[in-house]
This record gives C-alpha cells, structure tokens and sequence, in this order.
C-alpha cells in the first residue's frame, strides 16, 4: 500500500533548500528496552590478514589507491536471520553481527528496497554510533545501497516497519566492508605526522574550494580503497554533483560498484590541532561519466575520473564547486587539499613553479610536478588515500589531480614531490570520445572556456528559467502510476533530467540525447507523492509538477 502525506509547503519548502539524505532519528528499539546483548550473533569470518599486508606493501610502491578494507560476503536475506518483534504500533527486525578484530565494519546490500514507513538504523554494539533512518527516499533504481564506516567489530541492523505497511522491504546482507586499518579513532594508522591540518592558518585563503574537496570510500570488486575528490563546476553553472579524483583509484571498480561509493563531505577538523571530525556529511552512489583507463608509465594519459553523484548535494552541506583552469601555463604556487590514508582534510603548500618535466614516472606532457615547501605549522605533503586530489594555483583555480610521487613525512626535502594529472591534458587529450575527456561535461554550453570560477550553493546566476507559459517540458500521464513519460518540445543538445521529493533529494536522474523528443521512465520505485521534474540543458532550466499515486 502507498501512502500519500507530503504538503504543498513542504514543496515550497524543498526548492528553498535540500535536507539530509537520511532522517536523523533514535532507533525504536531504544525506547522499547531491548538490549544488544540478549540478540544473537552471526559470527563471520575473519580475512587472511598475513596476506593482506603481503599485498598492501606491494601496491604501495606502484602508486596504487590505498586499500583499508576487503569484503566478507555474506549473501543472506535479513528477514530470514533476524529476530522479529512486534510491537503496539508495528514490528522491529535485528540482526547483530560481528566480525572478529574488525576497526570497522560497513554494511553493502545488492537487493535494497524500503517502503513509505519502514525505517533502517545501524549501530555499534555500545550505541556509540547510530545512523539513521534511512528510508525510501534511499531507494535508487539499481536496488544498492551502502553505508558508512560503524567503528568497532560487532553491528546491529534493525529495521522497523509500522503496522498500516503490509508492504515488506527488501534487504539483502550481500556482503561487509572489513576495515583493518585507517580509522581515525586509531592513532596508529593516522597520517603522517607532518601533515597539516585544513582549519590551520595555511588554509585561511582557501576556505572556499576547502569544502570542495571530499574523501571517497571506493568499492573495487572484492577491495574497499581511500581516494579523495573535488566537487567541479561546470559552465551550465546548474550545481551538477560533478566529482573528479583519478582513474587508478577505479581501476577495480565495475559498473555496478559505482552506485556503492561513499562520499565523505566535511570530514575534517574544525581545529588546527583536532584529529577526529564531528560535521561529516555522506552521499551514496555515482555514475561514471569519463576517465583515462591506460595512465601509467609512458602511456601519455592523465590519470583522471569524472562521476556524476547519484543524488544532489544538500544545502546544508556547504558544498562549493570548484572552479578551474585549462590553461598550459604553469602554476606559480597554490595548494593540494585532500585526506592522506583517509584522515581528516588536510593541506599541502607549494611555492615554486609547477614544473612539465619529462623522464619522471608520468610523460612530461600529461603531468605537473609539484615541491612542497615547508609552512607555518609543517612540511605538508601527500600520502596513499590522497590520490585524485586536486591541486588549486595561486587563483584558487583547480589544475591538476593527484597520481602519486615520492612525498612523505620522513624523506629529504628534494624528494618531497608529487606528480598531477594537467586538467588541460584532461580536458580533450586522452581521446575523441566523450567518455575519455572532460569538455562535453564540464563545458556543455561549448562556451570555449579556458577557466572558470567557482561557485557556492546559493549564487543566482545558475540557470535561466523558462517562463511557465511557455515550458517545453511535458508529462504525461500525470498523474502517474508506473511509468511517466517526458516530452521535450525542443530538444537539440543533451538535457538532464531531475526527479525531486519534497524534502529536495534527487529520487531519479536520467539524460535524454540530443534530439530525443521522448522517454519514457519507469517509477514503480518511487513513493507516492507530489514531485517536481527539472530538465536542465544549456544552462536553462524547466520545472513542472508531477504527482505519483
């Protein structure tokens, strides 16, 4: 059964600004007494750690993502192994499990479907972590989800469902994420100790492009890995959740892996001298739009990766899209900003010339190379987890994206250097197609650009509004059931298209081709409720009503 209960305000409410994409709530379990002791627990193995670290010592000297967890599959469905109470206004299902000496642990479902009602929450054995609920606005159409890190070695799943839903979510254990190393509550994997923080005085005139830059948890077949990426504009100016890091950090990753990234905004200090984060802010999910998959030694490519997040980025993320420059002129100074071994934000100073040096790992035609200079509070430089950072010059414009390189806290100055894909080599170079550059997406005015500025959440000047009257944006059926089809009057470049609940997340997003007058999608996923459909191409925007029942 559906059940239809959102308010027009609650609409108006929506394009005023984004919510969470979860509901942050007290498990109901909490209230009803039940104790995580008296549950049961499914015990699961515990990896081959000898041959991890084996494998993890190999890739760190072949410029490899830096791997923090591999899975333990699992391949159960929650309804079948969980303990079931029911109460006076529903019923509550838990399932606890523990994965021995685990730092943490991540739950990854390939069947996920909530209905309108039912409510997931995930917590640590102590109750220390909760997050929570997530509901069907998590719903996506390839039925994954994922979500973060729960420290510790032992998690409860619980799901409650009230009692006017007959309608049962689905919900497969499909497998744990085992993280053995880099979690900040754990000194002893932290970063290097010459690493500095973000919110020191060096990042006082960065803060802008700082809340750019996000931590990515990258899922790669059977391997979880750190990488960090920068949230980019575009010159359709329309807030496109553009994410771009490096193609070595996905070299592993399937297709399917991408809707099971986890983005990491706002993970950082907000002291020079903190070592924990208490705003982080995450989204789930992505879809690969362009990359180069031969970078390497004497391969003439970049080494970079645009994705394309599958939900908008909430408003009170404070998220700031960055702007940047394609521009072959070398950089005089600048910064990098990313999460070495996944730790909090940090930033990198750099004070001579970006240099286009040929005979180092990377051609000299596709890469800058960066010295780090020593700052007022350290000797920033970069580390395993860092790969995909931006690098900004001088103009706080972003020019380049991390491979790798010799930095480190305990090596001489003359080796404190690091290698980065040329955003100008990016744009057009690694190929002809629009999945190997990044012109088609983050130029689709073909305005010629060779630098653009950033932008943050609230500047107006985005996108040009059709005048109602005249919307070549057509729906029909609407009402619509399970399939609604779009109609677009005129329709000669690419246009993107946005379904938006009333809480202003992003339930669906599609592109329709150019000259692709129709399409036709199915919502069956989708609650019940009142939406509004955005179709955005060449910087104009089309919004109309659509109601699902």
């Amino acid at each position: 059964m559906k059940k239809t209960s959102l308010f027009i305000t609650l609409i108006l409410l929506s394009f005023m600004g984004f919510s969470q994409l979860r509901i942050d709530k007290t498990p109901r379990s909490f209230a009803k007494g039940q104790r995580v002791e008296q549950l049961q627990i499914m015990n699961l193995p515990k990896p081959d750690m000898q041959q991890i670290e084996q494998e993890d010592e190999e890739n760190a000297s072949l410029f490899k993502p830096r791997r923090f967890g591999v899975n333990i599959p699992v391949g159960v469905d929650f309804f079948s192994q969980a303990k079931k109470v029911t109460t006076d206004d529903g019923t509550i299902w838990f399932l606890r499990l523990e994965a021995e000496d685990a730092e943490a642990i991540a739950f990854y479902s390939s069947d996920f479907y909530l209905p309108e009602g039912g409510e997931l929450y995930l917590y640590n054995s102590d109750k220390s972590q909760v997050i929570g609920a997530f509901t069907s606005l998590n719903n996506h159409e390839s039925r994954t989800f994922a979500a973060e890190l729960l420290m510790g070695d032992n998690i409860v799943i619980e799901y409650y469902q009230p009692s006017w839903q007959s309608e049962l979510a689905s919900l497969e254990v499909t497998e744990i994420c085992y993280a053995y190393r880099d979690m900040d509550e754990l000194p002893k994997d932290a970063s290097g100790s010459c690493n500095v923080n973000v919110n020191c005085p060096e990042g006082n005139n960065w803060r802008d492009v700082q809340r750019s830059v996000c931590r990515i948890s990258i899922k790669g077949g059977s391997y979880y890995y750190w990488c960090s990426g920068t949230l980019v504009n575009n010159t359709s100016q329309d807030k496109s959740p553009y994410v771009l890091t490096a193609a070595h950090c996905v070299e592993e990753s399937s297709s399917s892996d991408y809707n099971q990234f986890m983005f990491y905004f706002n993970y950082e200090s907000s002291s020079c001298t903190g070592s924990t984060s208490s705003t982080t802010r995450t989204l789930t999910g992505a879809s690969l739009k362009a990359y180069d998959n031969t970078y390497g030694s004497g391969s003439g490519k970049s080494d970079f990766c645009l994705v394309l997040l599958n939900n908008a980025i909430p408003q009170n993320y404070n998220a700031y899209w960055s702007g940047w420059s394609r521009s072959t002129s070398a950089a005089q100074s600048g910064v990098g900003i990313h999460h070495p071994s996944g730790d909090i934000k940090k930033i990198s100073t750099f004070t001579t010339p970006a240099q286009s040096v040929s005979g180092s790992y990377y051609s000299g035609t596709t890469h800058w190379k960066i010295t780090w200079a020593q700052t007022q509070t350290n000797y920033g430089i970069t580390e395993g987890g860092s790969s995909g950072s931006a690098i900004f010059n001088e103009n706080g414009l972003l020019v380049g994206t991390l491979s790798g390189g010799t930095s480190a806290c305990n090596v001489s100055n003359s080796q404190k250097v690091d290698w980065y894909g040329k955003m100008s080599y990016h744009w057009t170079s690694n190929g002809t197609a629009d999945n190997s550059r990044l012109a088609p997406w983050l130029d689709p005015t073909n305005s010629g650009v060779t630098e653009l500025a950033g932008r943050n959440y609230t500047e107006t000047n985005a996108l040009t509004s059709i005048d109602e009257t005249n919307n070549p944006l057509v729906l029909y059926p609407n009402p619509a059931e399970k399939e609604v089809t779009i109609s677009l009057m005129e329709n000669g470049k690419e246009t993107l298209i946005n379904i938006i609940n009333a809480q202003g997340n992003t339930v669906y997003t599609t592109q329709i081709q150019p000259n692709e007058n129709h399409k036709t999608l199915n919502i069956q996923h989708i609650p019940a409720g009142l939406y509004m459909v955005e179709a955005i191409s060449e910087g104009k925007l089309c919004v109309k009503k659509l109601i699902i029942k």
